[in-house]
C-alpha cells in the first residue's frame, strides 16, 4: 500500500489512491529488512517505546531510552534519561510523553487560513527585498563600470599627450 500497489489472490494490481513514497524506496526498505542491505539500523525500533533515541532529555540533551519496569503486578512502560552525569535524571510514563508528542506536533502543523494568508504576504515581501537587492547591485555595478571608464578614458588621454609611458599604460 505503501508505493501504490495492492496485492490480492497473489497478483498485484495499482492502487486507485496515490502512493507515500516510490517503489524504489519500497524495494530498498524490504531489503533492508531482510539483511540484504549492510545499512541495517543498529537497534531495531520497538513498537511499545517508538520514541526511544529520539527525544531527548531536557537537562542534559542525551537521547531518552525506554523500557518496562515490572512492579509488583504489573510493567509501567516509561521513558527515562540514562546518563548518569545529568543531574535531574527523570522518568515519565509512555502515555504522557507520547501525548506530549502527539501535541507538539499538532502545534508544527499550519492552519489553512495562515497558509491562504500568509503565505502569500510573506512571498511577496521576500520577493520585493530580493527586487531590491538586486536593484541595488545593479546600481553599484552601474557606478563601477562608470568608474573604469573614466579612468580608461583618462589613460587614453594621458598616453596620447605623452604623459605616461607604455609599460605603465600597459599595466594600468
Amino acid at each position: 500500500m505503501y508505493c501504490g500497489l495492492l496485492v490480492h489472490n497473489g497478483q498485484t494490481h495499482k492502487a486507485s489512491f496515490p502512493a507515500l513514497i516510490s517503489e524504489d524506496l519500497w524495494q530498498q526498505a524490504q531489503d533492508c529488512l531482510r539483511g540484504k542491505n549492510k545499512a541495517m539500523p543498529k537497534k531495531p525500533t520497538n513498537e511499545d517505546s517508538p520514541l526511544r533515541g529520539f527525544v531527548r532529555c531536557g537537562f542534559c540533551n542525551m537521547k531518552l531510552t525506554a523500557a518496562k519496569p515490572k512492579g509488583r503486578s504489573k510493567t509501567y512502560p516509561k521513558y527515562w534519561c540514562c546518563n548518569t552525569g545529568c543531574q535531574n535524571r527523570f522518568s515519565v510514563n509512555v502515555e504522557k510523553i507520547e501525548a506530549d508528542w502527539l501535541n507538539y506536533l499538532e502545534q508544527m502543523q499550519p492552519f489553512f487560513e495562515a497558509l491562504v494568508n500568509v503565505l502569500p504576504v510573506l512571498a511577496k515581501d521576500k520577493a520585493g527585498k530580493r527586487i531590491e537587492e538586486r536593484e541595488q547591485r545593479q546600481r553599484n555595478l552601474a557606478t563601477q563600470l562608470a568608474d573604469k571608464q573614466a579612468l580608461n578614458v583618462k589613460l587614453i588621454t594621458a598616453k596620447l599627450n605623452g604623459e605616461l609611458n607604455q609599460a605603465d599604460f600597459e599595466t594600468m
